[in-house]
């Protein structure tokens, strides 16, 4: 009796598979297929074939024949989730997987699969879950810890995200893509110095990493190195030519450098890398209005509506194109701040020129005073029932729709007035001195807030000028403010005689002189008439132009700049000497009568 060992033949079918004798294999599998003692088996293998061949729907038949034999069979799942995969169906992928895991909890494949595949899928903190379920299964995989931190990131989580890349640098893992990411994660978190260090690493790793040099030119940004900023996004440009965020983030730190020209040309080459970016066009918008180039400006100037938050309303009424009105009633509405209103009303009683009846909607603390223009027929308030009109504009689209009528030197009359009967008498002052409104806040909601504004508490250069009375305009002044005013006699806090901006504007007619941030109240004054100086940021608005001391748009308005970004000092002191000289004039006049 022989004792030779009979051949496995499964085991043959599998040594052919290994080889890669695929065809071989699949006809030795099908055979074995009906086989009760290796049919779960020999399924299962076909299915991996025929999905390496690319014959999915077979693939699909024999997982499903296999899982037939054996119901409970995590891998046939995870099998069967890459043909639905490889079929690009990703939520039957999810269904198998969250099977073979419902098995198997500690199933390594199907979990790294499932992870892979909400990372893909952009599911940034479903992805992060399934990474960090795998980490007591490998927890020396550096791999596994980058791109758990990768999904951190992408989820918001910054603090998460760096703390994995740590792991990912400790366990050995290290690249430029990594280090880069460290660096976004720094940034993130406003640590910008430590975000620079972490991007000059992963250049020295890889110095045509794209957009690294990206990243660090806004971490010099925000560090105020304007030079390191330019150099890097240039050197961006040289790795990456195409890169429409490099030409506008350049063309932004170019702007803020006074280099208006050469910004509107990183605008337009950005323009032509990816011609339908809102925020491109509102970025060149912006830069030809601060160059005074209107005729380029108000045009791309509609793209806003594409960039804010706040969506163009639709109304049934047709907008106006300029045309004469003949009669007809036509709705201006306000869309943006305080000062975007008072500053475009002005353009209403020209539209009522074009023989139409003009219907304004406004903020409702803007509404008595608007009410007071005599060129309007009707002004309500938002969420104010608005009564029939046949056509809309809305306002700020109004310099481009009368187009090259108006050009940048146009100067205005005063076109706003106090309401009548409104009446808000000053506190007791000395009637001798010179009497100053001020106002030193921006709204704390915009984005710039902090920019534009100068906190009371350094205004003592202007404050401390003999012969003046101070008036503070602020509607909203917080308590360190209300404490400075407090322990100063000469310095009044009006805010209780202000429920709106009719009430500011019946103030102000009895000053002699505005003083003010670029705010609301810089805006009424000029609109009024009334003689207003204006401390502006190193990167003013567009609407107050480069480097002039006056302003088109108010002729009764002096600008007083930043001479470099953040340093108000020196606008402050010569403010505070002008003051003092106009003092000095109103005292020598009062004793020369």
């Amino acid at each position: 009796m022989s004792n030779q060992v009979k051949p496995n033949p499964f085991g043959k079918a599998e040594d052919l598979l290994s080889a890669g004798r695929l065809e071989e294999a699949e006809l030795r599998f099908c055979q074995l297929s009906a086989d009760g003692l290796h049919a779960a088996e020999a399924c299962f293998r076909l299915g991996q074939i025929c999905r390496q061949r690319s014959r999915l729907t077979e693939a699909a038949e024999w997982l499903d024949q296999a899982l037939k034999v054996r119901p409970e069979w995590p891998d046939a799942y995870h099998e069967l989730a890459l043909v639905s995969l490889a079929n690009q169906e990703a939520q039957e992928a999810i269904v198998n997987l969250h099977q073979a895991l419902r098995i198997d909890p500690a199933h390594l494949v199907a979990r790294r699969t499932l992870a892979d595949l909400f990372q893909a899928a952009c599911h940034w903190r479903e992805a992060a879950h399934q990474y960090a379920e795998l980490f007591a299964l490998q927890p020396t995989d550096p791999i596994l810890f980058q791109n758990f931190g990768f999904c951190c990131q992408e989820a918001g989580e910054f603090q998460l995200a760096e703390q994995a890349y740590a792991k990912a640098l400790k366990l050995g893992a290290d690249s430029s893509e990594l280090r880069f990411n460290i660096g976004v994660t720094r940034l993130k978190q406003g640590r910008p110095v430590e975000a620079i260090l972490a991007f000059k690493e992963a250049l020295d790793l890889d110095p045509t990493i794209t957009l690294a040099n990206l990243a660090m030119a806004n971490a010099y940004r925000q560090v105020g190195d304007l030079d390191s900023s330019e150099a890097c996004l240039r050197q961006e440009q040289a790795i990456n030519p195409n890169c429409a965020d490099a030409a506008v983030n350049l063309g932004v730190v170019l702007q803020e450098r006074h280099r208006v020209k050469e910004a509107i040309h990183c605008y337009k080459q950005a323009i032509q890398l990816n011609p339908h970016h809102p925020i491109l066009h509102w970025n060149f918008a912006i830069a030809s209005l601060l160059a005074g180039d209107y005729e380029t400006g108000w045009p791309e100037y509609e793209w806003r509506w594409q960039v804010k938050h706040k969506p163009k309303p639709k109304f049934v009424e047709p907008e106006w194109d300029g045309r004469d009105l003949e009669g007809r009633a036509i709705l201006l509405y306000a869309e943006q701040g305080f000062g975007d209103t008072l500053m475009f009303i002005r353009y209403a009683p020209l539209v009522a020129r074009r023989n139409g009846r003009v219907i304004v909607e406004c903020q409702p603390p803007l509404r008595r005073l608007l009410a007071a223009m005599p060129d309007l027929s009707h002004v309500v308030g938002f969420g104010e029932t608005l009564p029939e009109f046949q056509v809309q504009a809305p306002l700020m689209s109004l310099p481009r729709i009368f187009g090259p009528v108006l050009d940048s030197d146009h100067q205005w009359e005063p076109y706003l007035r106090p309401a009548r009967g409104i009446e808000r008498l000053l506190p007791p002052h000395d009637e001798n001195a010179l009497k100053i409104g001020i106002a030193w806040g921006s709204n704390p909601q915009h984005p710039i807030f902090a920019e534009k504004s100068l906190d009371l508490a350094k205004w003592h250069p202007i404050l401390d000028v003999p012969g003046c009375e101070f008036f503070s305009l602020q509607i909203d002044p917080n308590p360190s403010a209300v404490a400075i005013m407090e322990k100063h006699p000469h310095i009044h806090n009006l805010q209780p005689r202000f429920s709106d901006f009719a009430d500011t504007a019946a103030v102000i007619r009895q000053l002699d002189l505005v003083i003010s941030v670029d705010t609301s109240v810089a805006h009424l004054a000029g609109g009024l008439g009334h003689s207003v100086w204006v401390m502006l940021s190193f990167s003013a608005d567009w609407r107050w132009l480069l480097k002039r001391k006056d302003s088109p748009w108010y002729p009764t308005m002096s600008l007083f700049r930043q001479s470099r970004p953040g340093h108000w000092e020196s606008t402050v002191n010569e403010v505070a000497q002008n003051l003092e000289a106009l003092a000095s004039r109103r005292d020598l006049d009062r004793h020369s009568r």
